[in-house]
């Protein structure tokens, strides 16, 4: 008598299509929802980002600054600038006026920013930690960059606390939910 050797695997796929529709239910009334479209676009300068600064004609003040844990970059000529809170827009602005109130005639400057704050993953996943942000980074991605997840974790909801905020919030999962440099992503235990 010959054994169906589908037979396993038929079976391991029904239990993935079974858990992957449980996964994407929709959010009940105690839960949060956050905006999937979380970006960078009116992102706030904080401790740890990296920052390059070019002012034309001035090469000692152009260079790529990191954000101090006070939330501030020294500049030669004007030092101390707080960063911390402010866009990208605004701390060129700031450098700027500083800088034309007697210490450079009519400034050009450009400012970008180079490198993200870390996020942290914990929890429920195969390496808690702190990681390395790139712009776009979902949850799942970095669910992946942490070794994924453990065999007890809860993969229908996620934790998630935005830096400056006091407290995390319980959202559902789904596979486009962005993360934001300086988050602190948390996966909790499954119960049966």
């Amino acid at each position: 008598m010959r054994r169906n050797s589908n037979r396993p695997r038929a079976k391991i796929a029904i239990a993935l299509a079974i858990g992957t529709s449980l996964l994407w239910q929709a959010p009940t009334h105690a839960e949060t929802s956050l905006p999937q479209s979380a970006s960078l676009q009116d992102y706030h300068l904080g401790p740890n980002d990296r920052i390059s600064l070019s002012v034309y004609g001035e090469d000692e003040i152009s260079r790529e600054y990191v954000i101090s844990p006070t939330g501030m970059i020294s500049v030669p000529l004007i030092g101390e600038v707080e960063a911390k809170g402010l866009t990208v827009e605004q701390l060129r602005g700031e450098i700027q006026r500083r800088l034309a109130a007697g210490f450079v005639n009519n400034p050009t400057i450009s400012l970008m920013i180079t490198g993200y704050r870390n996020f942290y993953i914990l929890g429920e996943v195969g390496r808690p930690g702190e990681y390395a942000y790139t712009v776009g980074l979902t949850v799942t991605q970095a669910v992946a960059e942490a070794a994924g997840f453990t065999y007890r974790a809860a993969k229908r909801y996620v934790y998630i606390r935005h830096e400056g905020e006091t407290e995390e919030k319980k959202v559902q999962l789904s596979p486009d939910m962005k993360v934001l440099p300086g988050d602190t992503i948390r996966f909790g235990e499954r119960y049966f």
